[in-house]
């Protein structure tokens, strides 16, 4: 059975601690990949799995930024590394982070300290 190592998806809960505008009550109809009215919806590594091939055999993930409420990106990696911890397939994260942001060297320290997956 091959084994895959699903390279970018996202994970998200709707209407709890993490804020997703797009997904939530900001949707956009001018979206470039058009209507995305089906991904309103929860969607965690159990749902990921389920999407997977039965002849093959997911062994890892690396979760990309969801585009929760800039605000709440520590949050967002921080939820994402305990779902790591948990054993849920998540091997690493591509992070957001303002580059612009004349703190960006402190926000990197901070995130370097919860990053265990």
């Amino acid at each position: 059975m091959p084994k895959i190592i699903d390279s970018h998806h996202h994970f998200w809960v709707l209407g709890k601690k993490i804020y997703y505008p797009w997904l939530e009550n900001e949707k956009r109809n001018d979206f470039f990949l058009g209507n995305y009215d089906d991904i309103c919806q929860d969607f965690m590594p159990e749902q990921l799995i389920s999407l997977i091939p039965q002849d093959y055999l997911l062994v890892g993930t690396i979760h990309c930024e969801a585009e929760c409420a800039r605000n709440q990106s520590y949050l967002e990696v921080e939820w994402i590394d305990n779902l790591a911890l948990e054993g849920k397939l998540i091997k690493g994260q591509m992070i957001w982070v303002n580059l612009l942001n004349l703190n960006v060297y402190q926000e990197l320290e901070q995130y370097k300290n919860i990053y265990k997956c």
